[in-house]
């Protein structure tokens, strides 16, 4: 008998973010902006062995461009999604043993 799904949906409040970098010699940063709450939701669902993670948030940025000329804080607005990627070296990571195996599998044979 299978046990029964177990889930918690969680209050969460997103307390940091930076992010730098360069474009064209300008340094660009995005940050939370200190006027709003950047909060949300996350659901954690117990499955079995594994655990399901999915999460919501109303996140408020402000984007700082510093130039020879000057600093420009902006606050944008609007809808952006993020999506999470795999870096290469976790992907290497998970093909792995589907290049490993064959190979032993073949010196065995």
């Amino acid at each position: 008998m299978a046990k029964p799904e177990r889930n918690r949906l969680l209050a969460v409040e997103l307390t940091g973010m930076s992010l730098a970098g360069m474009e064209d010699g300008n340094a660009l940063s995005l940050g939370l902006n200190p006027s709003f709450t950047s909060s949300g939701t996350t659901s954690i669902t117990a499955d079995g062995a594994n655990f399901n993670v999915s999460s919501f948030f109303d996140v408020f940025a402000e984007v700082t461009c510093v130039t020879p000329g000057g600093t420009l804080t902006a606050t944008p607005s609007g809808r952006a999604t993020a999506t999470a990627a795999p870096e290469p070296a976790t992907l290497a990571l998970l093909a792995g043993p589907f290049v490993v195996l064959p190979v032993l599998r073949h010196r065995r044979g």
